[in-house]
Formats: structure tokens, C-alpha cells, sequence
């Protein structure tokens, strides 16, 4: 009996000694974070004014990629890969006098609702766009929207700055409004839109 306790004394003692299980130190976890292509518009200038003072043509802006960015409209495009391109849409109207076949950018007076004739212009930092020519004021034979490829302007992975700009003159009027624009102001606005895909 005496040799018995002895015994399992002794087993318990080597259970107390014996060095314990050792687990895995370290586990590892994968997360994943997966790119997609990312393209965004951002309004840095969302309204801009220019004053008409005499008969010759007004611009708000310079189409000059080296020229002055006063009295223009600001967006920055921020991208990550080459996209298609961006539309620049605004309302449009024929009829105007000198050229009733072309389209014109409608801008509308806030007090009176009567039109002035516009042609907006991009300027991005590789070049310009316009709604056709400024210098003639002619208008375009082509309906709106104003497409700009981001081939021909290199709008791949970066940050561009784009300047939306007008010319007019007080004689761009739609019949049978007055002859020459009566004094009020005149607002054009212009939704720009990615194109994802050339």
C-alpha cells in the first residue's frame, strides 16, 4: 500500500515538471485592396462673371493655354488611368441674327429670360476647344455637347486644371428680341461629364 502512493506520488510529480505544449507563436492574414479605375471631377471655381462695356467682342477668359484664367469657370479632373474623355454640355439655340443656321450656347437673362448667343471654350493645359470659331463669332453647324478626347489632351493618370471660358457680343440676339442685348445678366450654365472609355 505504502509502495503504491509512492508510486503515483512520483507520476504526479514528472505531470507537474514536464515542459508545456507550445502553440504557434504568429498567424497571418491576407487583406487585399484592389484598384479600380477612378476618375473625378472637382468644382474649384464654380461661377465666374465677365462685363460686356462696348460693341466689340467680350470674353470671359483667355482660349490661350498661356493666357490669364479671370472670369473663368475652374474644374480639376483627377484620374488614374487614360480616360476617354470629358462632354461639356449646355443649352443651345438657332435663330440667332448674323447666322440663324448655327447653334449658338443659349445664355438667358435672369431678369428679362431673353437669350445672348455664346460660344463657350476649354482651355486644358495641352490646348483649347471651342463651340466653334471665336474670332468669327459663327456659331457651329453642330448641336452641343463640346467633346474633348483625353487622347488629344492627355488626360491620363494625373491632376489637370480645366478653365471654361465665353466669347459673345451684344448683337448675338435671338428675334424678336431686341437688336442689341438690353441690359441684364446673362447665364449659361455647363455640365462637364467623364467619358470612361475611348
Amino acid at each position: 500500500m505504502v509502495r503504491f502512493s509512492a508510486i503515483r506520488a512520483a507520476a504526479a510529480a514528472a505531470t507537474v515538471l514536464a515542459a508545456p505544449a507550445t502553440a504557434k507563436a504568429t498567424s497571418e492574414a491576407e487583406i487585399k485592396v484592389v484598384v479600380q479605375s477612378i476618375a473625378q471631377l472637382q468644382v474649384i471655381t464654380g461661377s465666374s462673371t465677365t462685363i460686356m462695356t462696348d460693341n466689340t467682342l467680350t470674353a470671359a477668359g483667355d482660349p490661350s493655354p498661356l493666357g490669364g484664367t479671370s472670369g473663368m469657370g475652374h474644374l480639376q479632373l483627377s484620374t488614374n488611368y487614360c480616360i476617354g474623355g470629358i462632354e461639356f454640355d449646355f443649352p443651345t439655340v438657332t435663330g440667332i441674327r448674323g447666322n440663324p443656321s448655327a447653334y449658338y450656347g443659349a445664355a438667358e437673362g435672369l431678369s428679362t429670360t431673353n437669350t445672348l448667343g455664346v460660344q463657350p471654350f476649354v482651355r486644358f493645359p495641352t490646348g483649347s476647344l471651342s463651340f466653334g470659331s471665336l474670332p468669327a463669332l459663327s456659331g457651329r453647324a453642330t448641336d452641343a455637347p463640346l467633346s474633348a478626347s483625353g487622347l488629344t489632351y492627355g488626360l491620363c493618370d494625373g491632376t489637370y486644371d480645366i478653365f471654361i471660358g465665353l466669347v459673345t457680343r451684344w448683337d448675338l440676339t435671338l428675334p424678336p428680341e431686341p437688336m442689341f442685348a438690353v441690359p441684364d445678366t446673362y447665364r449659361i450654365p455647363v455640365t462637364a461629364t467623364i467619358v470612361s472609355s475611348p
